[in-house]
């Protein structure tokens, strides 16, 4: 087994409280923003929130570097891209893997199609635009976010599980967008926490995290 011989970095939690604190403040002026302004297509909001995303990513680096630190401490020196590549296939088998139970279920119980009911509830246009928000951007934000600073920092001072339960919690309720639970936004979190936790590499996280994505937002365009 493929180990980066580090546990993740775990800044302290008052620098993850500013980070939160400067990215919400940038979030909602944003928001404020477009409400004001005039209206924008389904595509353009998409890039819209990718340079929102990309000020943000710039804002947590700064702060990153800031504070002394670089590419090792986020696992991503030799070895650490090793357990990082290593953990984030496993982790992308392993969902494939679950998506294929629930589509073998389904079909068996339900006479439905899992895949096809996730197809249903995604957007069918501006396909260029939402990979860049969905699969490049975004999950190098909240992965930089929920994992490196949440997760890291409460992982110091409550522990796996704890810290486990309420950033993937936190990261489920922020992507809350219909009248049903966030259960794959639930599941994923606790599957980005362990992959970071067992690789010591954001980059394991990372990479499932943009292959979920991938094969979530890409369903609906291929089974229009």
């Amino acid at each position: 087994m493929i180990k980066s011989g580090q546990r993740p970095f775990s800044p302290p939690l008052w620098e993850a409280a500013i980070a939160v604190f400067i990215c919400y403040c940038l979030e909602l002026g944003a928001a404020l923003l477009f409400a004001s302004g005039p209206g924008l297509s389904f595509g353009e909001k998409l890039i819209a929130t990718a340079t929102i995303r990309s000020i943000q990513i710039i804002i947590l680096l700064s702060l990153w570097k800031f504070r002394g630190r670089g590419a090792k401490e986020l696992g991503l020196g030799r070895e650490g891209l090793k357990a990082g590549f290593y953990y984030g296939a496993m982790a992308t088998v392993f969902c494939a893997a679950l998506a294929a139970g629930l589509e073998l279920f389904f079909q068996l119980y339900y006479k439905a199609s899992f895949l096809g009911r996730m197809a249903s509830l995604g957007p069918t246009e501006a396909f260029g635009p939402l990979m860049l928000a969905a699969v490049f951007v975004g999950p190098l934000y909240e992965e930089f976010l929920f994992r490196v600073y949440l997760f890291g920092s409460m992982r110091k001072k409550l522990g796996l599980w704890p810290s486990l339960i309420i950033t993937s919690a936190i990261f489920a309720l922020l992507h809350y967008a219909t009248g049903s639970l966030p259960l794959a936004q639930l599941a994923g979190g606790v599957i980005f926490s362990l992959a970071y936790e067992y690789s010591g590499s954001v980059m394991a996280p990372l990479l499932v995290h943009a292959a979920g994505n991938f094969a979530i937002y890409s369903l609906p365009f291929l089974l229009k």
